[in-house]
């Protein structure tokens, strides 16, 4: 289940939310509450299901053997002046 998380997102990196710790039910709802703890991309297709770019069958199957470099980080992840967060942030 840790699997299911994005280790990017700022709730992981700051330690306040730890998936390690987190049984099923408790690692769904943080999920529903901050998407942004969730892995990218799910993918559910005739071939399975799957959560990233790890090397698996259903990638394959789609014809991805390698992720885009940076593809499962944020951009924006490291500007203090304005870092991703949810709900997005309007700019002012």
């Amino acid at each position: 289940m840790t699997e299911w998380f994005n280790y990017t997102a700022p709730r992981v990196k700051s330690g306040e939310v730890e998936p390690a710790v987190l049984d099923e039910a408790a690692a769904l709802a943080a999920m529903v509450a901050d998407p942004l703890l969730i892995r990218r991309p799910l993918i559910a297709c005739e071939a399975g299901q799957c959560s990233g770019f790890d090397d698996n069958p259903v990638l394959q199957a789609l014809g991805v053997y390698e992720a885009p470099e940076g593809i499962e980080t944020c951009p924006r992840s490291h500007a203090a002046a304005n870092p991703c967060t949810y709900p997005p942030v309007e700019a002012t």
